[in-house]
């Protein structure tokens, strides 16, 4: 018969130093893949806002700010957005974007904790510290060229030129400036040249409002 016993006393005299150095080596191994993968993880959008929209990304790196107001976003990452339909939000120093599925990216405004939301078709965009116009495509329909612009209502929209944000608790308050009112082609139909007070009292606003 042959002996085994041989092998065993060969294995069992393997120094215990030796055996934990492997042991300890192996080990290393196995942590630095998770940290590798943990980082590649963090280093994407986190589904959750972080105290925000809900379905707007924490601020994670996301991709890559080219200038003030256009997001270019890392392709490793896009699968990663919360999607509402064909589109996510991001939010990057301080600024939120909206990105479709195809990558294409539009700075909005940052409203009540989220992007601006869609009214009658249109969001708010941020371009060059203007504001104008996007569809669900992020294409400009009107060009950002407002200090502001408050959401469409019954085809219409009040914009702003000279007119500045002053912080009133939470929130912002717009004033000063010139005000008229645009419709969703682009046409101004009540000159830019009022107070806002003087504006609500025009006729001819009064009248838009009275429009089907």
């Amino acid at each position: 018969m042959k002996d085994c016993l041989p092998n065993n006393r060969k294995a069992a005299s393997l120094p215990y130093h030796s055996f934990s150095r492997r042991f300890a080596l192996k080990n290393s191994f196995l942590i630095t893949g998770f940290l590798l993968l943990a980082a590649a993880s963090s280093a994407c959008c986190p589904a959750d806002g972080g105290g925000r929209d809900s379905s707007a990304s924490g601020p994670g790196n996301c991709g890559t700010l080219n200038g003030p107001d256009v997001l270019i976003v890392d392709s490793r990452c896009l699968k990663r957005l919360r999607f509402n339909g064909d589109l996510a939000q991001v939010y990057k120093e301080k600024k939120i974007f909206y990105v479709n599925r195809a990558g294409k990216t539009r700075r909005t405004h940052y409203f009540d904790n989220g992007a601006d939301p869609f009214t009658e078709g249109l969001a708010r965009a941020r371009l060059g510290g203007k504001y104008g116009f996007m569809n669900r495509k992020l294409e400009l329909v009107i060009k950002p060229a407002f200090d502001f612009a408050f959401p469409f209502q019954r085809g219409f929209a009040l914009v702003c030129n000279g007119c500045k944000p002053e912080p009133m608790g939470e929130h912002q308050a717009i004033r000063g400036g010139k005000w008229g009112v645009l419709d969703k082609t682009g046409e101004i139909r009540v000159p830019i040249r009022f107070s806002r007070s003087a504006l609500l009292k025009r006729p001819e606003y009064k009248k838009l409002k009275r429009e089907p």
